[in-house]
């Protein structure tokens, strides 16, 4: 067997040379616990960097490895946790989505157009609806397909499923596809979410590495773009000398979920309530070294707490707190030796405390955020 040349072999050598020194310095390197931990860390990052890998081979360049690896988790989590789904049923839905790419390739080749002109139909049908009918014929002509062509491509994206098996149900390079999305069509309708599922020719994500339907999902009221897209890729491993082994991938777009959440009054609050408001007077001793410790102390504990990052009167600090939405306010006095802390609360008396530590533990008994 010939050996690949040495420069390719340079990262191999590295990395040998990098688990000896690794492995002679500590006893732990080559255990199995190790080696889960660092598998465990580098799947998410080897996986994004296999397809885009292929991406880079194929000449072309794709942002969208990332992406696409996140979304099938999602949907199959999403039916499973959620929708209370076995996990097998949940990872069916998701392999069937992955159907209608080799359905759109299928009919491709049945209407004969060259697989060296596919990326330009491709390229149309993903900017069908955002771009002028005359623009996108004019593409089409440029790569070489006659009128009649040209109309049932731009026809696409109108055409549902029961019109494809129609017209093109017993042509022999359509029909295994048809059939395959048939079925997996009845398996989400078993499933209850048949409803959901609309067939789209237009959806192309980057096709130069799926091979199998590629799928976005949207709100049911339409008013966003879409919030996950993925698709189906059989060859991705083998194609880079690795395992023959089938892969769904899929993300979603947190800036599009959080938008959907706040239109549809979902958003959670992420502002944490503020606990105590410390301060203490510019005038009496240590200050401000008396409010830090104290709020200090009280974060110790797990309290949220703030104060005034700059000198002022104690009234202004006061309605700082307020506006800062304190539940309640602990003054600093040094100079009041008996009580040097008091506890200011809306509809309670003041309370008074000796010793930070007595604060604290009415803290823990008040507010459960201190120990």
């Amino acid at each position: 067997m010939k050996l690949p040349p040495i420069g390719q072999l340079g990262p191999f050598i590295a990395l040998i040379i990098a688990c000896a020194i690794f492995g002679a310095t500590t006893d732990r390197f080559f255990s199995g616990e190790n080696f889960s931990l660092i598998l465990q860390q580098v799947m998410v990052v080897g996986v994004i960097a296999i397809g885009q890998t292929l991406i880079i081979l194929t000449a072309g360049i794709d942002l969208s490895c990332g992406m696409v690896m996140a979304l099938g988790s999602i949907v199959m989590t999403k039916f499973a946790a959620d929708m209370g789904l076995p996990a097998p049923l949940a990872v069916l839905c998701g392999v069937g989505a992955t159907a209608l790419f080799g359905l759109l390739n299928g009919l491709l080749e049945h209407l004969m157009i060259p697989e060296t002109s596919w990326p330009v139909v491709y390229a149309v049908l993903d900017k069908l609806e955002r771009q002028p009918r005359e623009v996108s014929a004019e593409k089409l002509v440029e790569a070489g397909l006659d009128a009649a062509t040209q109309d049932v491509v731009l026809g696409f994206g109108t055409v549902d499923f029961a019109t494809l098996q129609a017209r093109y149900g017993d042509a022999p390079a359509v029909k295994p596809h048809l059939d395959r999305f048939a079925e997996y069509l009845r398996h989400l309708d078993a499933l209850g979410v048949g409803a959901w599922v609309r067939v789209d020719l237009t959806i192309v994500r980057g096709l130069a590495y799926y091979t199998g339907i590629v799928f976005e999902l949207f709100d049911n009221i339409g008013e966003f773009r879409a919030i996950c897209g993925g698709g189906r890729y059989d060859t991705l491993l083998k194609s880079l000398g690795g395992t023959d082994l089938p892969a769904l991938g899929f993300g979603m777009g947190d800036v599009v979920l959080g938008e959907l959440l706040r239109a549809r009054g979902l958003m959670p609050s992420t502002v944490a309530p503020l606990h105590y408001w410390v301060e203490q007077a510019p005038e009496t001793p240590f200050a401000p070294a008396a409010a830090l410790q104290t709020a200090t102390a009280l974060r110790q504990g797990g309290a949220i707490v703030e104060h005034a990052l700059r000198p002022m009167k104690l009234d202004k600090q006061l309605e700082a707190g307020r506006k800062a939405g304190a539940a309640a306010f602990v003054i600093v006095d040094p100079a009041a030796t008996d009580a040097p802390w008091r506890v200011r609360r809306a509809g309670h008396d003041d309370q008074l405390f000796s010793t930070l530590e007595a604060l604290c533990a009415w803290a823990t008994s008040t507010t459960g955020s201190t120990p």
